[in-house]
């Protein structure tokens, strides 16, 4: 595909004419009707529409190459195959496995202090801790989600910030691409906290070696954080975006057309609180993350419970019901779902292999809770009596570990409970 390069062509596109009656060509009657005159603003119409085309692809345009538009087509056509894809995980908070209330009690002191995960593969970074608590909100959410986060300020004039850090087995083959960010946004009914900012950020130091708590000064309102770098470390991808002044309803932001640096062995969300001056009680709503392959953004696509859940579980998995924090029993007895062994008589162990399916990132640190109330922790516990033994954990691999223990107590099943975590 070429432009016209006869020595009558000029070296600008012309200013378009006023539009006419749209219409259709006709060949004209002797005498009667004029055949149609193929003027020049249809002619660069039909040179430049296919040649955008092609030019979008990538292809740099060759003057007897007639296979271009075609091979345009394939690749957009996969490109936008690709662009379904969301490089976010749990883009649309469904998934809390540490339990849908995260605050300084709760579901363990200390559970929003700075540099925790709350909801999965989300880590809540803060100017100190218990800035903010962390809540899956069901009911004021983006249209088309049935969740979103709720942040709610708990010490006033602290920033804080929402990032997620993707593994280098995905970050690395983005190198050199381009990617777009998207994420809905909305404030609560104060009007103290109306701004955010966003940014991708690039990791270069040893891969999967990350520093989470990547914000070295946090600096004041209308600066951006300074991140951790000493040679190595993390960088802002282009400039960040401000999101403008947030409303009592959602709006999207985005960024667009960013180039991911060659030396990328792990990519960042960073979503924060650029306000200086907010009130306690204030409220911030996330919803709808999207990182995607392209230079423009496109719709949000729910994905289901179920592949948000699997995609979590290679970073963090538990025994429990998937909404109940893994923590000891306390008031109540909580045998949901926990692990289960059987000991025949006194003094044979118990050695039980728990498989994990996905395969967790890396070998995991393992933590046991007991099942009933009132008894110690981590230990082996069973419905019918008080009766508790100590459990050990031993094997840790991606794909299985095994809890242990040994008592003199004869017969019953015993059971416990896990949390797994393989997180960067």
């Amino acid at each position: 595909m070429h432009r016209i390069d006869h020595s009558t062509a000029t070296g600008s596109l012309p200013a378009a004419d006023a539009p006419g009656t749209p219409g259709y060509f006709t060949k004209g009657a002797a005498g009667v009707t004029p055949a149609t005159v193929l003027d020049q603003d249809w002619h660069n119409a039909i040179q430049e529409e296919p040649i955008n085309v092609i030019l979008d692809a990538g292809i740099a345009l060759v003057k007897g190459t007639h296979t271009q538009l075609r091979d345009a087509i394939r690749i957009l056509a996969a490109r936008a195959a690709l662009s379904t894809i969301n490089y976010a995980l749990n883009p649309d908070f469904k998934v809390w496995q540490r339990g849908i209330t995260i605050n300084s009690t709760t579901p363990a002191a200390g559970s929003n202090n700075d540099d925790v995960y709350g909801a999965d593969q989300w880590i809540l970074l803060s100017d100190g801790n218990n800035v903010v608590s962390l809540t899956r909100e069901a009911t004021t959410v983006p249209a088309g989600s049935r969740q979103a986060l709720k942040a709610t300020v708990v010490t006033a004039n602290k920033k804080f910030v929402q990032l997620q850090i993707r593994e280098a087995s995905v970050s690395i083959p983005l190198r050199g691409k381009k990617m777009s960010l998207s994420i809905q946004a909305r404030r609560g009914s104060s009007a103290t906290l109306t701004k955010m900012r966003m940014a991708l950020i690039s990791w270069n130091g040893t891969a999967d070696a990350v520093t989470s708590d990547c914000v070295s000064v946090w600096n004041g309102e209308g600066t951006n954080p300074t991140l951790v770098f000493s040679g190595t470390g993390w960088a802002y991808i282009g400039t960040p975006v401000a999101l403008g002044d947030l409303t009592t309803s959602y709006a999207a932001f985005k960024i667009e057309n960013l180039t991911i640096p060659n030396d990328c062995n792990n990519l960042g969300i960073l979503i924060w609180s650029d306000d200086a001056t907010t009130t306690v009680g204030d409220e911030l709503y996330l919803g709808q993350v999207k990182l995607e392959l392209g230079s423009v953004i496109t719709d949000f696509i729910v994905a289901s419970l179920d592949a948000e859940v699997r995609a979590c579980q290679r970073f963090a998995r538990k025994s429990h019901k998937l909404d109940t924090a893994p923590v000891d029993a306390s008031g109540a007895d909580n045998y949901d779902g926990a692990v289960q062994g059987n000991m025949a008589l006194a003094p044979n162990p118990i050695d039980v292999q728990v498989h994990l399916d996905p395969p967790m990132h890396h070998d995991p640190t393992v933590t046991l809770q007991t099942c009933r109330a009132g008894e110690p922790a981590a230990n082996w516990t069973r419905t019918n009596d008080a009766n508790n033994f100590a459990a050990t954990v031993a094997r840790e691999s991606t794909d299985s570990f095994e809890i242990g223990g040994n008592a003199n107590l004869n017969g019953y099943t015993w059971r416990i409970h896990y949390l797994a975590l393989s997180e960067l």
